[in-house]
């Protein structure tokens, strides 16, 4: 399994209320949730999610609400959210960004929360759901054992989440891209868990015959959008900083991005959306 039982410390969203910045990080998700193929993602979540009327549903790692307000615009308003996150930061952000009416009806309801440990009573939602939120969990077996815990019998949960293992971009050389792609493979935090993750479903107490596994390939089509996603300078920064990277890779790797051609550069990214039953 590839999962970590310590913290690598390289990870932002791992500790996104004392990182230097912490509006980059809200910054960055802002202009991340408005790219079409992660907003392609989002619909297929949705779909595979189906919320019905008068179902309380979770989304683990709200982040700045994005999903949760999407997922609560869709569906009828006797459906109740409820949007956790570690951070204040992300919880402040997603309520400054939601419409009033939606929180004061109590539609959504944003918590500060640890996804380790929930403040909700067994059995308690027919759903649950978190998008791009496991890569970056130090102890993501744990969670998934506390969604199941609030999860009714037959409750349904999704993770979708990126894998790192086949980042590709095209448009500079492999070496370069090679670079890219061993950075965040050693920043963050559980970089391929999005492949394995029905395991741990399975093993927390998923029906194994309930679970489906589906991949599809994003493209992010220019430099603009691949730097939006990747945020590559900032990447090789860590990676340098932290011993994954040598200097000569970052500069090579800077250099031939800063002389590519804008409109060549593509970036190829494994995403999966796991379901299952409890």
């Amino acid at each position: 399994m590839h999962s970590r039982k310590e913290q690598k410390g390289t990870d932002v969203f791992g500790r996104t209320d004392s990182y230097q910045d912490p509006t980059f990080l809200t910054t960055y998700l802002d202009t991340v949730d408005s790219l079409l193929p992660i907003r392609e993602s989002k619909q297929r979540l949705y779909n595979l999610l189906d919320p019905q009327a008068g179902e309380l549903i979770i989304d683990l790692g709200c982040g700045i609400g994005t999903t949760v307000r999407e997922m609560a615009l869709r569906t009828n308003k006797s459906t109740r959210f409820f949007g956790i996150d570690n951070s204040q930061t992300m919880i402040n952000k997603a309520e400054e960004s939601t419409p009033e009416d939606l929180v004061s009806s109590g539609i959504i309801s944003f918590l500060k929360q640890d996804a380790n440990n929930l403040r909700f009573g067994d059995e308690t939602f027919d759903a649950a759901y978190a998008d791009r939120l496991f890569q970056h969990l130090a102890n993501p077996k744990q969670v998934i054992r506390e969604i199941v815990r609030v999860l009714k019998p037959g409750g349904r949960l999704i993770i979708a989440d990126s894998c790192w293992e086949d980042l590709r971009i095209e448009g500079i050389s492999e070496e370069a891209s090679g670079v890219i792609r061993k950075t965040l493979l050693s920043i963050i935090e559980n970089p391929l868990l999005a492949k394995f993750v029905w395991e741990l479903m399975i093993q927390e107490g998923i029906k194994q015959e309930s679970v489906t596994v589906e991949k599809i390939k994003l493209k992010f089509k220019g430099l603009k959008s691949s730097e939006a996603v990747l945020k590559i300078k900032e990447a090789l920064k860590i990676g340098c900083d932290s011993g994954a990277i040598s200097i000569e890779e970052m500069n090579m790797t800077l250099r031939e991005i800063k002389n590519a051609n804008p409109d060549d550069i593509t970036t190829f990214l494994d995403f999966y959306l796991t379901r299952g039953e409890k």
